[in-house]
């Protein structure tokens, strides 16, 4: 029985759709249904069709994972995937063969019963860094599922020589995505005060001017963003900022809303723990524009703007650039 990692999407957009479909895919809906390419040649002949300017490197890379998600994965073996939001990896069990389903927003998927979660923050860091390779597939070591549904030893372990496409991965961005995750746990461990802060301090890089609501105030408002210093040019933003350890409800989205009062304005939601299906669904329906921000939205915006950041915000969330270098 094998062990997988299937990668769900950028910044684990699909993981759920992945839990409440109970399912793993994988993208390149390009090439159409993948269940009938019936070779690793088919699938690479496909792969050249759709992508003919590909570098040869990520052409081989890339097939190799398709490869693996319709003929290597077996009914029954491991699957885990990540919520990066959450910081949390689900496992389960692969109970279907591949199928293409073109309505879906996922079209080439395995059907999965998930059974059990795991906190990143408990797992061994030699654990988290094999699990952090950026490729959307690839197989997990014995020693690292062990550690993945709590049955590792407490012995110091040597970790199986990786696969192949870790490798490659590793060369090509596992460095990346170790810092990502650096800078989401420094912005955790922010206090609420401070996270409002951090906000301001990205809507001032991104040029607007901020005003922080006292605790006290009754302005309805964790931050008013504006073009101008007095909050009259169009269009303000209003920006409510909660820091706790739950995902925001359709309830806490419908208040929100409801003080929504001119469509001149725009309105912004920030949660560090995420927003449930139906709060989302909640802001999609609004007549006044709502922008939801997550972890993962907050931690983008960080690292797009940082170079823009002033002092205080600087201080609040000290980084330090480093480069790496570039392989094919």
């Amino acid at each position: 029985m094998s062990h997988w990692f299937v990668r769900a999407g950028k910044g684990s957009e699909f993981i759920e759709t992945f839990l409440n479909e109970n399912l793993v895919g994988i993208s390149w809906d390009d090439m159409g249904n993948l269940s009938n390419l019936k070779t690793i040649d088919a699938i690479n002949n496909q792969y050249i069709e759709f992508f003919p300017n590909s570098k040869t490197s990520t052409r081989a890379n890339h097939v190799r994972q398709i490869n693996k998600f319709v003929h290597e994965f077996q009914i029954w073996d491991d699957v885990v995937s990540y919520d990066r939001n959450k910081r949390t990896y689900h496992i389960g069990k692969i109970t279907g063969h591949c199928e293409f389903l073109s309505s879906s927003i996922i079209t080439n998927r395995r059907s999965v019963k998930w059974s059990t979660t795991k906190i990143r923050d408990d797992l061994k860091e030699s654990s988290t860094y094999s699990l952090g390779a950026l490729s959307t597939i690839f197989a997990v070591n014995d020693e690292v599922f062990q550690d993945l549904i709590g049955t590792s030893k407490t012995s110091p372990s040597v970790l199986q020589s990786p696969q192949e496409e870790l490798i490659q991965e590793q060369k090509e961005g596992i460095v990346i995505d170790q810092a990502y995750d650096l800078v989401q746990k420094k912005i955790l461990t922010l206090r609420w005060d401070q996270m409002q802060e951090l906000v301001a301090g990205i809507l001032r890089a991104m040029g607007y001017k901020t005003r922080i609501s006292p605790q006290w105030s009754d302005l309805g408002k964790d931050i008013i963003a504006s073009p101008d210093w007095l909050g009259l040019a169009d269009p303000r933003i209003m920006v409510e900022v909660k820091h706790r350890k739950n995902s925001m409800d359709a309830p806490e989205i419908r208040n929100f809303v409801a003080t929504l009062r001119t469509h001149l304005d725009r309105w912004m939601y920030v949660s560090t723990w995420g927003f449930t299906k139906e709060a989302r669904y909640e802001a999609e329906r609004s007549s006044n524009p709502v922008t939801l921000i997550n972890l993962i939205d907050l931690t983008d915006l960080v690292i797009s703007y940082y170079d823009q950041f002033d002092a205080d915000t600087i201080k609040l969330l000290p980084l330090k650039k480093i480069y790496v270098p570039e392989f094919d």
